[in-house]
């Protein structure tokens, strides 16, 4: 049997406790390969662009069993607004039968993190001012976040209305690794 993982890395949402804490204890005693996005070739990382933009089938250039985590697989941006387009990106690129892995965080608690990263990097704007919805704006307005679409159930089901397994973790509970059975 073939283990395909998919992980749709919100971002903010443990991404990087799993990329480099968790998949390299399972790529180290299984027969899964972790593949990072900068291992593939066509991807490119530094672009305004979703990651998958202009690839089709990478799962067939990728080990027969491997794990892919990238916050890019989610959306560009990291915007819900943007959620179909990546699915349909990911949905060219791999078959029914990968498995799916979503990590979703309590909402205040993941809004104030970008929010508060954003801030770190000195973009100083109110929160008031910093979140907005707008249906038709698929990029970053202003260095601002667009919350049209913000809706973990349609994310989920629309995963599930295409890929057998799909995996849903809270944030929360990330540490109790019970997803990993």
């Amino acid at each position: 049997m073939r283990n395909k993982i998919l992980h749709i890395g919100l971002g903010k949402c443990g991404s990087t406790f799993l990329q480099k804490d968790i998949f390299p204890l399972i790529e180290k005693n299984t027969n899964i390969k972790l593949i990072q996005a900068h291992d593939i070739k066509d991807i490119k990382l530094n672009s305004y662009e979703h990651i998958l933009k202009n690839i089709t089938g990478l799962e067939k250039k990728l080990p027969h069993n491997f794990i892919f985590s990238n916050e890019g697989l989610f959306s560009n941006g990291w915007e819900f607004s943007r959620v179909v387009e990546s699915f349909e990106l990911v949905k060219k690129n791999f078959s029914h039968d990968t498995k799916i892995l979503i990590v979703i965080r309590n909402p205040y608690d993941l809004l104030n993190s970008i929010y508060v990263q954003t801030i770190m990097r000195m973009d100083i704007i109110e929160s008031e001012k910093f979140f907005y919805i707008e249906k038709n704006k698929i990029f970053l307005k202003d260095g601002k976040y667009n919350l049209y679409n913000f809706e973990y159930n349609f994310l989920i089901n629309l995963y599930k209305s295409y890929f057998k397994k799909v995996v849903v973790v809270k944030y929360e509970n990330l540490n109790k690794l019970l997803f990993l059975k």
